[in-house]
């Protein structure tokens, strides 16, 4: 009994009842799954429309390129299946008119929205009104320097892969498992930064970039090992399994992502709470 009265009695157990009590209050895991199915609609519109966007900027064969890589890392199992679909797709993305085109750019634009509103739930803000043009045009940059961050990410990683690293054999693997680490946390970071309709602090959105970080990663190692050892999707579905495995795979990210902002709310109540103390 005093063994757990000193546990209940403990910061860490403070914290980390006020995070998952506080995301379980909030329907975090209804949130998630709503998130999840917006994105799986919403996913092959936002490639293809990135896609043409972006190769008029970039040659589409170096485009491609990076894609494949970015849908391998954060795709565990399924990340090549997934990348052969979108070429697929991407490939006829030229044939399309522009009323096409522009709404591709419309689903990708309510998909982001509706990322920045599971957000502002989480962080409890009351969103005032704003002028429509300008908030657009906050979440079109917003997401194309998540989209170049993913990328400049990526080939930072190719780089020391190829030139810096090809003498640390020993220790290959370690550094490599490091730098998507590293890639995760910035990634997050700068999400959990700038898309709510508030002001979070880059040292709590730090914080909760590497802890989520760190839960991604884990993530994606149990299931990738999941898809090999022990899912029997593949006889079920034959070859539709991707579809069960990538909803899948977008409910457990879209729960730890927004667990991110209810990591930051906690720690911005509690500096609240300390401060009144004060």
């Amino acid at each position: 009994m005093n063994i757990l009265k000193k546990i209940r009695s403990s910061m860490w157990y403070w914290w980390l009842h006020s995070i998952l009590y506080g995301f379980y209050r909030k329907n975090g895991l209804q949130k998630a799954n709503a998130l999840a199915y917006v994105v799986l609609v919403s996913f092959v519109p936002v490639c293809v429309s990135t896609a043409i966007i972006i190769t008029q900027i970039v040659p589409s064969r170096v485009y491609l390129h990076y894609e494949s890589k970015i849908l391998k890392s954060y795709f565990p199992g399924i990340g090549s299946e997934l990348s052969s679909y979108i070429n697929v797709f991407q490939s006829h993305a030229w044939s399309l008119s522009i009323i096409n085109v522009m709404f591709l750019v419309v689903i990708t634009l309510l998909m982001i929205n509706s990322i920045r509103s599971n957000l502002d739930q989480l962080l409890e803000v009351n969103r005032k009104k704003s002028n429509v043009s300008v908030k657009i045009g906050i979440i079109i940059l917003l997401f194309f320097g998540v989209i170049g961050l993913g990328f400049g990410l990526i080939w930072l990683k190719e780089v020391l892969k190829l030139y810096i690293l090809v003498d640390l054999v020993r220790h290959h693997n370690t550094i490599l498992v490091l730098l998507s680490y590293f890639n995760s946390v910035v990634a997050f970071s700068i999400i959990y930064k700038f898309f709510p309709h508030t002001k979070v602090r880059m040292y709590d959105a730090f914080v909760a970039g590497s802890i989520v970080a760190v839960i991604f990663e884990v993530a994606k190692c149990v299931f990738m090992l999941y898809f090999n050892y022990v899912s029997i999707a593949h006889v079920l579905y034959g070859s539709l399994v991707i579809i069960p495995l990538f909803l899948l795979w977008l409910d457990i990210v879209a729960v730890i992502f927004l667990l991110g902002a209810q990591i930051i709310f906690v720690r911005q109540r509690y500096r609240i709470k300390f401060r009144r103390r004060e």
